[in-house]
């Protein structure tokens, strides 16, 4: 992300409401399919047998190119992975990063948003995101 640097989000009633219609219009835009195994590729959806297809990482970077469209400073907006002991995977969200708040989730598996602190109570242990501003390096995320 060269020339992309740490931000935060400012928001209000209708940024909240932007991201409440991006992460349900996303959700609804195509059947989630896993990539084959060793050939995970993150980008926009693709068409299977006439069907639109994607897996986690696909829904997180749609939302995460509509919200730059929408105004939303790239270096707030986080691709970010997660383990899921319920599905037993690493599973890929957008985080928008708020000034002092915890970071907001959009997430292909709900059709609500929420605050990363309430990630344990869906057992998610968070790893790994994007690191604004170090060209394509990830950082572990704090415990």
């Amino acid at each position: 992300m060269k020339g992309v640097f740490p931000a935060t989000a400012e928001m209000d009633k209708e940024r909240w409401e932007l991201l409440h219609h991006v992460n349900h219009t996303v959700n609804g835009m195509a059947i989630y399919k896993a990539d084959p195994k060793g050939q995970d590729r993150w980008g926009a959806f693709r068409l299977v047998d006439g069907l639109r297809v994607g897996d986690c990482d696909d829904y997180a970077v749609h939302k995460l190119q509509w919200l730059i469209k929408k105004g939303f400073p790239r270096g707030s907006l986080l691709l970010s992975v997660c383990w899921v002991p319920q599905l037993k995977q690493n599973h890929c969200v957008l985080l928008i990063q708020e000034k002092n708040k915890p970071a907001i989730c959009l997430d292909n598996r709900y059709s609500s948003i929420w605050r990363v602190h309430t990630g344990g109570t869906l057992g998610y242990k968070w790893k790994i995101q994007e690191w604004p501003g170090n060209g394509f390096w990830w950082q572990r995320m704090q415990k």
